[in-house]
């Protein structure tokens, strides 16, 4: 893009400046001719006086001659000073249009090019100046924003002479531009215009948007995983409570009898409370390193059967792609419980019109134009299969793709979702190591890629060591409980198979029996949440004490994990983990583990 070069008043003065001291030069030589002449012509000569005069006023023209030459000069050297910078300023200025980032381009006041600098030919995917000739400003951006610059901005440029906003242009490979324009109409009827290329930034922006969010999201699902594991804790003790007590009536009733049948019932129902409560509580802390497995395909076809029942006649559910085989890291019921939650919302986003659900395994490229996110991060060196729940309902918004996610956050219609169902996909896909892709476009349908870890060929997963049958005769355990029902309840249960019980409140109060008491205790069997001192912080003292007492730690809502990273439980310890509630058969087990590993 090249401006304009200034006038160069050096040349246009100087030739000024030699016509000035020329004329005076020639009036001072015919003032001098003009006054010989006449004291030739006069035939007499001057008296002093008059001449003097004569010559004094001859001088002081020439002075002023000269005067008048040095100020023209002066003024010539001043101007040319003014020009040599008025050039560089020039110089300056043209290199700075041509070199900014930013594109600036001049068109006629019919709107086409004239002028355009490198930032702009590269920002259009213009190969030269001359390409752009005689194209209009407007050419550059396609279809619909061409026509609402023409229809919308160009009556605002016109009106207030100038017009700043977003727009979004189209290279000649159809690569889109997201731009930051300002136009400003010329006295000419030419416009100046300047655009700057968002591309990067705004794809930032979305970037650093998606990552707050996902940031916000993880904050949620902590904060409800702490008022879970709260619950968690006491209604697990109410649940193993009545477990303790159903046992005690089942074992107490005849074979036959309606009331054994009954305490059967009630100990199902314990066991549904407490899977209930391990998914509440995954949706804030996910089970790490889950040595859970199952096969994919079968478990999409049993999710598909499941689903079949749920779907109205106007929405065909389909699989494809399920070939038995496949192990995946996470459990049945937690797969299960994935598919059937994307199933349902499927099923909920096309409603009552015609549609399809398709379940299927592999990847497959995501649709072009789709905008997607990912949630959660693949593990390093791990191989991964892929199940997809797709659907061609409504879509989700963009700004969505990420908070849907969120616990109790909901696109349903008041009463119709709990907003649960995702955190819980969220939880379990977490737990297990997995990533979600989630690609949507309005109007056109949602895709749910879920990666999920392969077990290795040939490996399966541990099963629980098998429980030491026999129980140690007149075993004394000592019970830290804060509860007081499920401490009764376990004093009785482990009366009757022959341990002899002792109780203590909390930790502080088990501590100053086992000090009162010393060596009349076998086993202790303790909580963690307890008031005054956690089961963690008495199991800390006490092999900080040298004690090697053979410990059961059982817990609602502690995490076995991270119990064992801190060297608290496993074989080094000599500390067993429970999970509460446990049937009476199941401490009895993890009790022997614990005497036996001491």
């Amino acid at each position: 893009m090249r401006l304009p070069r200034p006038p160069d008043d050096d040349r246009v003065n100087r030739p000024r400046l030699r016509r000035g001291l020329g004329a005076l030069a020639a009036l001072y030589v015919l003032a001098a001719i003009f006054i010989v002449t006449r004291v030739g012509l006069s035939g007499h000569v001057m008296e002093p006086l008059p001449l003097a005069l004569l010559l004094g006023g001859m001088f002081a023209l020439g002075l002023a001659v000269i005067a008048v030459a040095l100020t023209q000069l002066w003024r010539a050297n001043e101007l040319k000073g003014e020009a040599t910078a008025a050039r560089l300023q020039a110089m300056r200025l043209n290199l700075a249009i041509s070199e900014t980032s930013d594109g600036i381009a001049l068109t006629d006041p019919e709107g086409r090019f004239t002028l355009m600098n490198k930032a702009h030919l590269k920002m259009f995917g213009i190969e030269s100046q001359d390409a752009a000739t005689e194209m209009h400003w407007t050419d550059v951006y396609a279809g619909a924003e061409r026509e609402r610059l023409r229809r919308d901005i160009m009556p605002d440029l016109k009106r207030d002479r100038h017009w700043r906003g977003a727009a979004v242009a189209t290279t000649p490979a159809g690569a889109p531009v997201e731009q930051e324009v300002s136009l400003t109409l010329l006295d000419d009827g030419g416009i100046l215009c300047i655009a700057r290329d968002m591309t990067g930034i705004r794809a930032d922006e979305r970037s650093r948007r998606r990552l707050e969010e996902q940031l916000l999201v993880a904050q949620k699902m902590e904060a409800v995983g702490r008022l879970t594991s709260g619950f968690a804790h006491d209604f697990n003790n109410v649940l193993a409570s009545i477990q303790g007590y159903a046992e005690i009536l089942r074992d107490d009733a005849p074979e036959t009898s309606p009331g054994r049948r009954f305490a059967g019932q009630i100990l199902t129902a314990t066991k549904r409370g407490r899977t209930l409560v391990e998914r509440i509580l995954g949706f804030g802390r996910p089970a790490r390193d889950s040595t859970d497995s199952c096969d994919l395909g079968t478990a999409v076809e049993e999710a598909v059967g499941l689903l079949s029942g749920a779907m109205p006649p106007s929405i065909t559910l389909s699989s494809a792609g399920t070939t038995p085989g496949l192990t995946v890291g996470l459990s049945s019921d937690q797969l299960m419980q994935v598919l059937m939650n994307l199933g349902v919302n499927a099923r909920d986003a096309l409603g009552e019109r015609e549609g399809s659900i398709r379940l299927a395994t592999g990847e497959a490229p995501l649709p072009e134009g789709w905008a997607h996110v990912r949630i959660g991060q693949r593990r390093p060196a791990t191989a991964y299969a892929c199940v997809r729940v797709e659907d061609n309902g409504d879509g989700i918004a963009e700004e969505q793709m990420v908070r849907i996610f969120e616990p109790f956050f909901t696109t349903k219609v008041a009463g119709a979702g709990t907003g649960l169902g995702l955190a819980a996909v969220h939880s379990i896909m977490a737990g297990c190591g997995g990533e979600i892709v989630l690609a949507s476009k309005p109007g056109a349908g949602t895709r749910f890629d879920l990666h999920l870890p392969l077990l290795a060929i040939g490996v399966q997963p541990s099963p629980a060591a098998s429980a030491t049958a026999m129980t140690r005769p007149k075993l004394r355990v000592l019970i830290a409980e804060d509860d007081d029902m499920l401490r009764e309840a376990l004093a009785e249960a482990l009366g009757r198979h022959g341990f002899t019980v002792h109780a203590a409140h909390d930790g502080k109060e088990a501590l100053d029996h086992l000090d009162r008491h010393p060596g009349e205790i076998d086993i202790l069997l303790t909580d963690e949440s307890m008031p005054v001192m956690r089961g963690s912080e008495m199991i800390r003292r006490l092999r900080h004490a040298g004690s090697r007492l053979p410990i059961v730690l059982w817990s609602a809502n502690a995490d076995p994990a991270l119990l064992e990273a801190e060297g608290l439980i496993g074989a080094a310890s000599t500390v067993e983990f429970c999970r509460k509630p446990a049937s009476t058969d199941d401490l009895i087990a993890a009790l022997n583990r614990a005497v036996n590993a001491a």
